[in-house]
């Protein structure tokens, strides 16, 4: 319910079973995979790209590619890398999760945290940058 999906025509985007999406926005290059039992809450943002080049010059190259009367293929390369969030994984309302993060089995992670690095199994993350709040198996 809620969900917003917006995927590149290169993208793929798995959900395993009796996972529950209660409103996170999906942005999807290569590929995001969400695991089983899964909660992703309301706002939860998963972006395996910036969708945009860092460098200045390349922005303005890219911004021009899309504007209404531009060429979509002039557009510079960007980075893109996976977005894995394991089985049985809780993410709180608004969290972001960002490109190349994994979120290992059974993690927590806390309303509004930014997820810049990978989480390990079991632990509980929260802040910005998000940070470890409780190590695997004291949560």
């Amino acid at each position: 319910m809620w969900t917003t999906f917006n995927v590149e025509p290169t993208g793929v985007v798995e959900v395993g079973d009796d996972s529950v999406l209660v409103g996170p926005v999906f942005m999807c290059a290569e590929r995001i995979r969400i695991g089983r039992g899964v909660v992703l809450s309301y706002h939860v943002t998963l972006a395996d790209s910036d969708f945009h080049p860092v460098d200045p010059d390349q922005r303005r190259q890219d911004a021009e590619a899309n504007a209404p009367r531009g060429d979509r293929s002039r557009r510079p390369p960007y980075l893109a890398r996976p977005v894995t969030i394991e089985d049985g994984v809780w993410v709180g309302i608004g969290a972001i999760v960002l490109k190349g993060v994994s979120i290992g089995r059974g993690a927590r992670v806390g309303a509004g945290a930014v997820v810049t690095t990978d989480v390990p199994a079991g632990a509980t993350v929260a802040g910005n940058p998000a940070r470890v709040v409780a190590p695997p198996g004291t949560s």
